[in-house]
Order: structure tokens, then sequence, then C-alpha cells
């Protein structure tokens, strides 16, 4: 226990420092401690991003990409109709490539071509999360990517965040200057070092096209966000 205690002290005293501020008529030296403060919500979303993909495969290359365009504008269709707005519809990844043949004498003849599509829909709604999905799969979607809830207008949440791990430094300086048996006198400096959002994400959903069209919409509960700030303070202490 009297090791614990002497060990304690001396991580303060590591802690102490003296700085030296200097003009033209004298020097002034003040005793600082520097303490970072933390803090942790969890908030819940009020946004989601659903990632539909759609892969399309022919023997000509017009076919594939036909074929994958006649899908997104079908799927866009149908989101419209249940009050998706278009311009929460975009494509965010479009890929054309060639497959070639595998046999060992064969290896540079193309045989077939590939267009892989990705939409990404973004909905303040999150009730309508789980429709989106049952749209689009119905609609000849080939896989839904990911889904991840976020916060939107989120300044308000970053300024409780940071108030929260200032209060945490402030509680912290006085606990060490109360234990080297100081006070706090001043705010010598502040520095944010971050605030992160941790969002809650659902990856690579295991919904296929063939899903039979009697099915209904899956429901989706996502995790709470959690937000973290980090600041550091120097505190003057007597």
């Amino acid at each position: 226990m009297k090791f614990h205690k002497i060990l304690l002290i001396v991580s303060i005293l590591c802690m102490f420092h003296v700085i030296t501020y200097a003009n033209e008529n004298n020097s002034l030296t003040i005793n600082t401690i520097t303490v970072e403060g933390n803090s942790e919500m969890s908030i819940a979303p009020n946004q989601a991003t659903i990632q539909i993909g759609i892969t399309t495969s022919a023997n000509d290359a017009g076919e594939a990409e036909t074929k994958n365009n006649q899908i997104a504008n079908q799927i866009q269709k149908a989101l419209e109709y249940i009050g998706t707005n278009k311009k929460e519809i975009k494509t965010t990844q479009y890929n054309f490539y060639p497959i070639y043949n595998n046999q060992e004498n064969n290896h540079h003849e193309i045989i077939a071509y590939t267009v892989s599509n990705t939409l990404s829909i973004t909905s303040s709604d999150l009730s309508k999360v789980g429709t989106i999905i049952d749209v689009g799969v119905k609609n000849g979607a080939t896989n839904i990517n990911s889904i991840n809830f976020t916060v939107k207008d989120n300044d308000n949440i970053k300024s409780t965040a940071l108030v929260a791990a200032i209060e945490n430094a402030k509680a912290k300086a006085d606990i060490i200057a109360k234990t080297i048996n100081k006070k706090i006198v001043n705010v010598v400096a502040v520095k944010e070092n971050s605030i992160y959002f941790q969002p809650s994400t659902i990856s690579r959903y295991a919904l296929m096209k063939n899903e039979s069209s009697d099915s209904t919409a899956p429901s989706i509960n996502p995790d709470n966000i959690k937000v973290n700030a980090n600041v550091e303070i120097i505190f003057e202490i007597q």
C-alpha cells in the first residue's frame, strides 16, 4: 500500500511543470500542471446511408451495361415511389471489367463482361431503412453492401462533448493540485485534441435478389453512436 502511494505521488510530480515568462523588465515563473480531459457520449442516430449493389454480366459489354442501367433506373423509380427524394439517391461506384477464360492456353480470351454499380441512399427517416432495402432487393439489387447510421446537424453534440471533456480535465486537475497541497489559480492554455463520432455500421447485409417476393421488409435496429472528445489543459497552480 505504501509503495502504491509513493508511486502515485511520483506520477503526479511528473506532470508538474515550471514555466517561465520573460519580458524586457522582469521574468515571471509559474508552476503548472498539464491534464487531459476525456468524455464519451452515446447518441441515437438520426440518419442512415444504405449502399445498394447491382452486378450484371453478359457476353457483350453493351448488354452488361444496359442490364445494369435498367436495374438501377428501376430501383430509383421504386424508391421515389415510396417517398425517397431523388437528391438522396446517388451513384457512388461504377466498375466495368472483362472476364477472362481461365483455361491454361486461353487466359487472354475475354468470355464475358461484368458491370458493378453502387447506389447510395440517404434517409433521415430510420423507420424506412428496412423498406428501402426491401425495395432494392425486389427490384434487382444483388446485395446490400452496408448500412451506416450517423448523426446529422451535430454541432450541439460536439459542444456538449467538449464541455464534458473540459469538466473532466478540471476535476482531474483539482485532485492533483489537492494531493500536492496546491490550488488552481488560472488556466494557461487549452488544446482541443479530437472529437470523434463512431458510426453504427451494419456491413454486407445478407439479402439476395432471389428473395421471395412476398417477404416482409427487414427490421433494422441500429446501435447508438459513440461520441468521444479529448482536450489538454495547462493549469497554473500555487
